[in-house]
């Protein structure tokens, strides 16, 4: 290729050249298998697609939550295409399932890759594929909250055994080092032994705490490589927990301002409430009949019916606000009831911190009670110890 004006262009002619496998979306293991492979490797590859095939079929039929979520429910009028592209995807999954040992109902891939075992790491791919998953935010959803907490737990004891991190201070000390031996070099130029003797002194100690710090700075990076999945994962659940719980939030239902009634402070403003609006109404009430004329407070007697007159024009006839006295009446009776009813809440609160009072303190008379007579038996003891001495 020293002579090629695109080693890109090259490498994909002779690509192209390379009679390859057609690995192309949804290939079996027959398909997999080479040619001139041996009988049981082939007799294996039927096996697998075989189990692909049934696992497929029954999860059409009967389909588990984490398939259900994924592609759906396969409706009872699908035609054979549709049913057999339905099964091909759903086989691929659960022959994974299957391997991976998942039995997790809801619980669709594995969410760490599986860098010790190649297949199984080139079927979870596929998996993806099959299942449409995008990323692994959709996994975490299929995990329950028991399982998303270990792993929380799990990234939490990554962290608490982390080594420092002396990244920074490494850097500053290499520099440091840098500098010295500078500043030593500059001084025997100029023939000064004294400031050269000293700087190199100043460089051998920074090379030796740099060193050190190489050490540790080893130690945390191998730390930082060996928990980033562990690490990641955590973070991840972590964030599907926030998730729920922000769910969970918008769906529960409102607080609603009457609920601070629970409280006995609650109680004791609804009161003074109450009983401001009552004086209020009772003085509207009051001023309303004094502009009128009429008696406060209004009599509430029954009225007999007046004996038919004969009729009269209207200028003749009086103006009668005996309606309007019994309106006013029923209004005030109400909000006298409400302060009754104001007053007798407010009274069964003080009642019951009245109780409660009484019993926290015949509590302590009994306890003082108790503890006398062991003081006195303390102090007698004491007195015939003395009197040993």
């Amino acid at each position: 290729m020293d002579h090629a004006r695109s080693i890109s262009s090259v490498l994909h002619g002779r690509l192209q050249r390379i009679a390859l496998p057609d690995l192309r979306h949804g290939v079996t293991w027959a398909e997999r298998t080479p040619a001139d492979a041996s009988a049981v490797a082939r007799e294996l590859a039927a096996a697998l697609d075989g189990r692909a095939r049934a696992l497929g079929d029954q999860m059409a039929a009967s389909p588990e939550p984490w398939l259900a979520r994924q592609l759906g429910v396969l409706a009872a009028g699908a035609s054979p295409a549709l049913r057999e592209e339905y099964s091909r995807r759903a086989g691929v999954a659960a022959a994974y399932r299957e391997a991976a040992g998942i039995t997790n109902p809801d619980q669709a891939v594995s969410l760490e890759p599986h860098h010790s075992n190649p297949e199984l790491e080139a079927i979870r791919n596929a998996v993806f594929t099959a299942l449409e998953i995008r990323d692994e935010a959709e996994i975490m959803h299929g995990l329950d909250r028991g399982e998303l907490e270990a792993r929380i737990l799990a990234g939490e004891r990554a962290q608490v055994i982390a080594p420092p991190d002396v990244s920074a201070a490494l850097r500053l000390t290499a520099q440091a080092e840098t500098d010295a031996l500078q500043k030593s070099a500059d001084a025997q130029v100029q023939h000064d032994g004294t400031r050269a003797a000293s700087a190199k002194s100043l460089a051998v100690q920074l090379a030796a705490e740099r060193q050190r710090l190489e050490a540790s700075d080893a130690r945390y990076e191998q730390w930082s490589a060996d928990t980033h999945g562990t690490r990641e994962s955590a973070g991840k659940a972590r964030a599907e927990l926030q998730r729920r719980r922000q769910t969970q939030l918008s769906r529960a239902p409102q607080a609603q301002p009457n609920d601070e009634r629970e409280t006995t402070a609650g109680w004791w403003r609804e009161f003074e409430a109450d009983l401001r609006a009552v004086e209020r109404a009772i003085a509207r009430q009051r001023q309303t009949a004094l502009d009128a004329g009429e008696p406060w407070p209004p009599q509430c007697a029954p009225v007999p019916e007046p004996e038919p007159a004969p009729e009269a024009s209207p200028e003749d006839q009086p103006v009668r606000a005996q309606p309007a006295q019994d309106d006013r009446a029923a209004r005030l009776d109400e909000l006298l009831a409400r302060a009754d009813q104001a007053a007798q809440r407010l009274a069964a609160q003080q009642a019951g911190r009245q109780a409660s009072s009484e019993y926290a303190a015949r509590l302590e008379r009994q306890a003082q009670a108790q503890a006398q007579p062991e003081a006195a038996q303390q102090a007698e003891a004491r007195k015939g110890a003395e009197i040993e001495m």
